[in-house]
């Protein structure tokens, strides 16, 4: 069987060729938009820095070659070898997450005046109140035509969209600051920190605790 790989942005290569039509794939993370509008019919999974399609293998970010790398000496000569290389080469064996890393940067080239204006209220009060009501009121819109267009401006429902906000906002105090994690909750808008940690949790792929131990700079 020949096996055809690509990491990063090398999966526009494989798209172009025609390969992946209905086939489960990943990309970097900043790519999503860009490769879902060339490639429809790709099964994309941005979140997954490594899919084995048996046939295709495809990687995420810059620096997956190194996790495709030891895919392949995993596939090829065994775990064991996997975890010799990984001791010779300092780096850690455990599988890794795109969500691990990615950021939320907001749609705002979509060219709704009222809707950006919208965003950009979010954006200075995070903490705020920000319920379909509250926003539709604040936009002069029913609150069925402002989901629908605050959709399709964005690319995200409204509460999704606050949501994905809130915790960009929680990441940045995670790396910047040596706040409690409940502090940080309340900061962002959140009033149940068990919620928040659940939250952070489902969208990052590790706790607030193990966010901060891996990427702060404080």
């Amino acid at each position: 069987m020949v096996v055809v790989m690509g990491a990063c942005a090398g999966a526009f290569w494989l798209g172009h060729a025609g390969a992946l039509d209905g086939r489960p794939v990943t990309t970097h993370w900043a790519l999503e938009a860009e490769f879902r509008a060339a490639f429809p019919r790709a099964d994309l999974h941005p979140e997954h820095l490594l899919i084995d399609d048996h046939d295709i293998v495809t990687a995420g970010g810059v620096m997956a070659w190194v996790d495709l790398g030891l895919f392949l000496v995993r596939r090829w000569l065994g775990a064991e070898v996997v975890l010799r290389s990984c001791r010779h080469m300092l780096i850690d064996p455990q599988g890794r997450e795109q969500r691990n890393y990615r950021s939320f940067r907001p749609r705002l080239d979509h060219g709704d005046a009222a809707i950006r204006d919208i965003q950009r209220w979010v954006e200075k009060n995070a903490t705020s109140d920000l319920t379909l009501a509250t926003l539709a009121t604040k936009a002069a819109m029913s609150e069925r035509t402002f989901q629908r267009r605050f959709t399709l401006a964005t690319g995200l429902p409204v509460s999704r969209y606050i949501q994905e906000l809130r915790i960009e906002k929680a990441r940045g105090l995670l790396e910047r600051t040596t706040l409690p994690v409940s502090e940080i909750c309340w900061a962002v808008g959140y009033t149940d920190v068990s919620g928040f940690s659940r939250l952070f949790r489902s969208v990052c792929g590790v706790s607030a605790g193990e966010y901060r131990r891996r990427f702060s700079v404080a």
